[in-house]
């Protein structure tokens, strides 16, 4: 029934998007702090680590002691010592740091005479 096209179940406990590679030879850091990577993919890695980790950081990761790649990454999930970080590859590393980011400042709209937003309230916003 429904195109039923056999009966291998899925399990999602055993499905990757990406493999999973040996982290021989790679080192990481988060936020210039040194962690033991324990395994890594092209979306994310598993390290361990006796401090606390930030939960948004730049993740360095270098092959024999050259950078392979610089990217951000949001943590996944995280057990006792060990965290996972999934890349977040279209994140700008310019807007993650210690230093928050200024809320912009937003004037009221103007209101008509009729109580509706003017017009030139509405191109104002519009120059966002």
């Amino acid at each position: 029934m429904f195109g039923g096209r056999g009966t291998d179940k899925f399990n999602p406990s055993e499905y990757r998007a990406h493999t999973r590679k040996p982290a021989r030879g790679l080192r990481a850091f988060i936020d210039g702090i040194e962690v033991e990577l324990l395994d890594y993919s092209e979306g994310g890695l598993r390290v361990r680590s006796d401090r606390p980790l930030p939960r948004v950081a730049t993740i360095e990761i270098l092959r024999n002691n050259k950078p392979m790649r610089t990217i951000a990454a949001v943590v996944a999930w995280s057990r006792k010592d060990q965290s996972g970080y999934a890349f977040r590859p279209k994140q700008k590393l310019a807007t993650i740091g210690s230093k928050p980011i200024a809320p912009r400042e937003v004037d009221a709209p103007l209101n008509n005479s009729r109580g509706g937003v003017s017009g030139s309230a509405l191109r104002d916003r519009l120059k966002l």
